[in-house]
């Protein structure tokens, strides 16, 4: 199953409310903390976590709706189209390919006249 990322909760409480009213209405999510306390095995650090709320792909829009309701509106991550973090990873691989040929010819003009 591709999962997403719809939303970023500000705290612990607030991501397992909005995973609670997910979960009732039949939407499989979960989260973790984004930051030094994930790192460190939950040391507390809330005022710098946040709380990625991770959903199905095909849930996703179902699931924006549920944490709206919620008052959520402004914790929303911008929505991806189905397929579009693919489409998005397949453009940076195409860069950084190019980049690579770039830096490629520079080196190659630089050896052919010295």
């Amino acid at each position: 199953m591709v999962t997403v990322p719809i939303a970023d909760a500000p705290d612990e409480v607030t991501a397992e409310i909005w995973l609670a009213e997910l979960r009732s209405a039949g939407v499989r999510a979960g989260t973790f903390e984004r930051g030094v306390g994930g790192a460190l095995g939950g040391a507390a650090t809330t005022w710098q976590a946040s709380y990625p709320v991770i959903v199905g792909e095909g849930d996703a829009l179902r699931a924006r709706d549920i944490i709206a309701g919620l008052g959520g509106s402004e914790y929303l991550r911008p929505a991806v189209p189905p397929g579009g973090e693919q489409g998005a990873r397949q453009l940076v691989a195409l860069g950084v390919g190019a980049a690579i040929a770039a830096a490629l010819l520079v080196a190659a003009a630089v050896l052919l006249n010295t």
